[in-house]
């Protein structure tokens, strides 16, 4: 299964680094479909790790979410940094824009690929569901879980206007079993309400002040420096935090800036950066090439590299069925 492998690495090279466990025979099977703008695909493997980090996120890829029912198996390990786990029937949310390192036992999954736009129109949130589980005994999980095994089943058989309607329907019920949902990982932190979510939102809205700091938000919030330290704990510290999401926007500008060619000091002051130097930095040490390459790598995709979620889920083993 060699040849598997490699086939296997090749195509989700600019999503993921992935590395099956030797303990246990390499094999994979998978079949996909395409349902208006959502991919869709079940996936049956063989243990492996998942790693998606800033390195892989400066290759490229994809501005989608992925959304996963475990129909068996699972995976533990974290996502941006705090601790997810995910059990046999739990949901689990993963955003592209984000890192993540899972390892996974053997496993039967089913996956839908939403653009992030398209589900951030239903959830002005999104930014805060990376590493969400829902688990297994909520019964708006279980309807979710089985409106996904029918989706699997019935895909063959659709057509582009049935495609449509079902898209919609998915999305609605989507996000209204995300829209109250508790991430259920170890965050202990309701989505529509907590005060870490709360601090998260104030800090997406302001990462333009360069004033921003530990400081400035335990005085708006009101908490002492050590909660902030205490509740940023999972991130590194607050300072992390806000200098990762920085650079997370600013990545997205720089990808989104292919043939305009905005001097890339505009980008770093937008993000609250008070010099090239240290933006440069930054950006270097946590991507591993400069905001002027990692405009490039873009560039190169939109001229034509090959769509990197397309190529994951046409990636079967030989032995597997054939895609659909």
């Amino acid at each position: 299964m060699e040849e598997a492998l490699q086939v296997w690495r090749s195509s989700v090279q600019l999503l993921f680094d992935v590395e099956p466990d030797d303990s246990a025979p390499f094999h994979l099977a998978m079949h996909s479909y395409k349902i208006g703008p959502i991919l869709f695909g079940r996936t049956r493997s063989s243990a492996q790790r998942f790693i998606r980090d800033e390195q892989v996120i400066a290759r490229g890829g994809d501005h989608h979410v992925l959304v996963q029912l475990y129909v068996s198996g699972g995976y533990q390990g974290d996502a941006a940094g705090l601790p997810i786990r995910v059990r046999p029937g739990d949901i689990c949310v993963l955003d592209l824009a984000a890192t993540f390192r899972t390892e996974a036992g053997a496993f039967d999954n089913l996956t839908m690929a939403v653009p992030r736009a398209l589900l951030g129109a239903r959830l002005p949130n999104l930014d805060n569901l990376h590493g969400v589980v829902l688990p297994h005994d909520r019964g708006m999980t279980r309807l979710l879980g089985r409106h996904l095994l029918a989706i699997d089943e019935i895909a063959p058989e659709l057509e582009a206007p049935q495609a449509d309607e079902l898209v919609d329907a998915t999305l609605a019920l989507l996000a209204a079993t995300l829209v109250r949902a508790e991430s259920g990982n170890g965050r202990g932190e309701a989505i529509d309400g907590s005060l870490p979510l709360a601090i998260r939102r104030h800090i997406d809205a302001n990462l333009a002040d360069p004033a921003l700091g530990a400081s400035a938000i335990a005085r708006h919030f009101g908490v002492s420096r050590a909660t902030l330290y205490r509740l940023f704990a999972g991130y590194g510290s607050i300072s992390d935090y806000i200098r990762r999401e920085r650079l997370r926007r600013s990545l997205q500008d720089l990808r989104a800036d292919t043939g305009k060619r905005a001097h890339v000091g505009r980008i770093a002051r937008r993000w609250g950066f008070g010099s090239d130097a240290s933006f440069a930095r930054a950006f270097r040490a946590t991507y591993g090439v400069s905001p002027t390459n990692a405009r490039n790598i873009a560039e190169r995709e939109v001229e034509g590299t090959p769509n990197t979620l397309v190529d994951w889920f046409s990636a079967r083993d030989p032995s597997g069925p054939p895609g659909r």
